[in-house]
């Protein structure tokens, strides 16, 4: 399927190396690993509708309210997120750790992070690092 162009195959290396398949092609690893993580918020949270989104906004979700979702990677500067949060009126933040810089998000916010994503239950956090909600899948 992979020769045909039906599939997409990559190799995800670290500790250990994960083969993942897509229906859609990604440019670059990068890309596909914030779909990944998007995608396992998504499957938790269930939301009603999810919107493209643009620029640092990943995607938007649909709950009880409107949420774009910033999905930070290694090597993106998270000294950057307040000062794109501060025109939001609110915002998820995926992120694979909790940085400091997180502490100036004056919007209102919820951070998850990647470990957590893998979890039974889903646990956000504040910007100054307290547990908020914790869901069930």
């Amino acid at each position: 399927m992979s020769r045909a162009g039906l599939v997409h195959k990559y190799q995800l290396q670290g500790q250990r190396n994960i083969n993942v398949v897509s229906s859609v092609g990604f440019d670059n690893l990068d890309r596909l690993l914030r779909t990944l993580v998007f995608t396992q918020l998504v499957l938790k949270l269930k939301p009603k509708d999810i919107l493209p989104g643009s620029n640092h906004i990943h995607a938007y979700i649909v709950l009880n309210n409107v949420f774009p979702v910033i999905v930070l990677r290694h090597g993106d500067d998270p000294g950057m997120v307040p000062f794109i949060t501060n025109r939001l009126e609110r915002v998820i933040i995926l992120s694979e750790t909790f940085y400091p810089e997180f502490n100036k998000i004056k919007t209102p916010c919820r951070i998850c992070l990647d470990q957590d994503l893998l979890q039974d239950e889903l646990t956000f956090y504040y910007p100054d690092g307290r547990r908020d909600v914790v869901a069930r899948s």
